[in-house]
């Protein structure tokens, strides 16, 4: 196996100190440092490759799906909140299967008609913006998207409803945020969380997905790419690659 880019010598628990303290001084400091990719180690999550440059973050978004597996690096944080059968967190023939269940709501006319609507949420959300002072733009855009997903993917229109589904979304994120940041947690958490969880199998006769993680991973050496995204102060977008 390749060695990995360069990055710091500092123990894992001090780089994750230093990245949680200010994440995106650090990532910026690193790039400066290291260059368009370097690795980070995180206590628990090992090894985590940034990618900085706009060229070669392209290249990996459209880069070959048989190598650059989304999915699998997404289930190393993900799973334990949307199960094993997320399209999120699936690869090749399992994840397009998903997706084609997803795409018939994002065509032609249906998508035009959507713009309408998402014209309606931004303007009455910006009604609550205040005017001559900072104000944090992330919970806006968050609510924004939130609407129109509940409004034109579920058709939820009554506005009671879409206040229940956005308290009981944040209150889940929440919740899954400390499961996702400390992996030693995720023990059984399949029987807390229902059956759309990281415990549970993948239908009749199937092989728990952390079982079928490690043996695509030990079968074929893969890298394991993310599709969040994250930005640096320089406005640069940087994704990562567990290794």
């Amino acid at each position: 196996m390749a060695a990995a880019p360069p990055g710091s010598s500092a123990p894992a628990f001090v780089q994750g100190f230093r990245y949680v303290r200010d994440p995106l001084g650090f990532l910026t400091r690193y790039r400066e440092r290291y260059g368009d990719v370097f690795t980070v180690r995180f206590p628990f999550f090992g090894e985590i490759v940034y990618v900085a440059s706009p060229e070669l973050v392209k290249a990996v978004f459209t880069g070959s799906p048989a190598v650059f597996h989304a999915g699998e690096a997404n289930a190393t944080v993900l799973e334990p909140a949307l199960g094993p059968s997320s399209v999120l967190t699936l690869d090749d023939e399992p994840h397009l299967q998903a997706r084609k269940l997803l795409l018939p709501p994002f065509h032609g006319e249906r998508i035009r008609r959507y713009g309408e609507l998402i014209e309606e949420v931004t303007r009455r959300d910006m009604e609550t913006w205040p005017l001559g002072e900072p104000f944090a733009l992330r919970p806006h855009t968050q609510r924004i998207t939130l609407t129109v997903i509940l409004r034109a993917v579920f058709g939820i229109d009554d506005e009671a409803r879409i206040e229940r589904a956005t308290h009981l979304i944040d209150e889940f994120s929440d919740r899954v945020t400390t499961i996702t940041r400390l992996p030693f947690l995720r023990r059984g958490v399949g029987r807390r969380l229902g059956p759309c969880s990281v415990s549970c199998g993948r239908g009749s006769g199937s092989t728990p997905s952390s079982t079928r993680r490690s043996r695509c991973v030990g079968a074929t050496p893969r890298a394991r790419i993310a599709t969040t995204s994250s930005r640096c102060c320089c406005g640069r977008a940087t994704t990562t690659a567990r290794r």
